[in-house]
């Protein structure tokens, strides 16, 4: 309380010299020379004295204090016995690398993100292809029936010309036709005798019974050989 009152006696002084120096200063008032030196020298003094006063209290002269009052507007919390300038130097390097890691990361979620396109386009792929043979497999055994419950592929073949490019459709999707071989005669029309053939090599590895017979015991057959050369069993 007393300090404060000091304060504004030390104001008002100051206020009421510097008012009566400009008032004689400016002839208004009339001062004798010697005083009007004196009270202008103790302006000036005052004046001086005012301005070395406000920047030792202020942080001008003190760069410790600015940085600690950095680091608290940062909401981070200085260690004890911690240089402010080191502390601050050692935590933008470390920003320096937060935004090499975020670029990097930014970096992995666009190619986890393309590896998650290419899966989806992949497995799109396989539905569809599974989805495809199994409507042929269909289509097939859906013959079945026109031939009183059995397809003779020996009897007639030139009369079955779409049911055999399904066939061969049907083998080429479970791996039984090898690459490059053409199921053609040179003439463009379908080589019945290979298909004929292939499809007797398929049937032989589960039955020696009517190899030249498709019956509706071969449709279950077909989908477990495609299913085992699509998705082989682990070993």
């Amino acid at each position: 309380m007393e300090q404060h009152i000091l304060f504004w006696i030390f104001i008002g002084i100051f206020a009421i010299s510097a008012a009566i120096t400009l008032l004689g200063i400016t002839n208004v008032l009339k001062i004798r020379d010697k005083y009007l030196n004196a009270l202008f020298t103790a302006l000036i003094l005052e004046v001086v004295a005012v301005v070395l006063l406000l920047f030792k209290n202020s942080d001008y002269f003190n760069p410790s204090a600015n940085l600690d009052q950095l680091i608290t507007e940062a909401s981070m919390t200085l260690p004890a016995q911690t240089d402010p300038a080191y502390f601050i130097v050692e935590n933008l390097k470390e920003s320096a690398k937060l935004t090499q890691i975020t670029r990097q990361l930014d970096s992995l979620e666009r190619a986890l993100s393309d590896c998650s396109n290419q899966l989806d386009a992949t497995t799109r792929d396989v539905n569809e292809l599974n989805e495809a043979f199994y409507t042929k497999v269909i289509r097939l055994r859906g013959q079945i029936p026109k031939y009183q419950g059995s397809i003779n592929l020996s009897f007639r073949p030139d009369t079955k010309t779409e049911l055999f490019i399904l066939l061969v459709n049907i083998l080429s999707d479970m791996g039984e036709v090898p690459p490059g071989k053409s199921m053609q005669l040179s003439d463009g029309s379908v080589d019945f005798l290979a298909v004929q053939e292939m499809y007797r090599t398929f049937k032989s590895r589960y039955t020696d019974q009517h190899l030249e017979l498709i019956t509706y015991d071969d449709a279950p057959q077909m989908i477990r050989k495609f299913i085992d050369y699509h998705h082989p069993r682990s070993r």
